[in-house]
């Protein structure tokens, strides 16, 4: 049985063929685990950013820690975004056919 990596790529590049005549592309398991990842990911860091706000409601340090907060959550956004990378390359690969 031939791999997906067997299949042949078209001599013609990839917007020339209509959407309905063109390969399948890409690992299914980068199909199902970004959107999944990047979406539980963004929800958990927009939903630490909502909790923290009532920090601001303290006078003495709760800016202060309502900024470390906000910071934390914009590295882990960053490492969201290069965590997820790798899955979403993969796809690109399949799909230009590098891979």
């Amino acid at each position: 049985m031939p791999s997906k990596t067997d299949q042949k790529v078209p001599d013609k590049e990839m917007y020339t063929i209509p959407i309905a005549d063109r390969p399948a592309h890409g690992p299914l398991y980068s199909k199902i685990f970004f959107p999944i990842l990047f979406n539980f990911g963004q929800i958990g860091i927009n939903s630490a950013q909502i909790l923290a706000l009532p920090l601001l409601l303290i006078p003495i340090f709760g800016r202060k820690w309502f900024d470390t907060i906000i910071g934390w959550t914009k590295d882990g956004y960053g490492r969201l975004c290069t965590f997820s990378t790798p899955l979403y390359w993969a796809f690109i690969q399949e799909v230009e056919g590098v891979g």
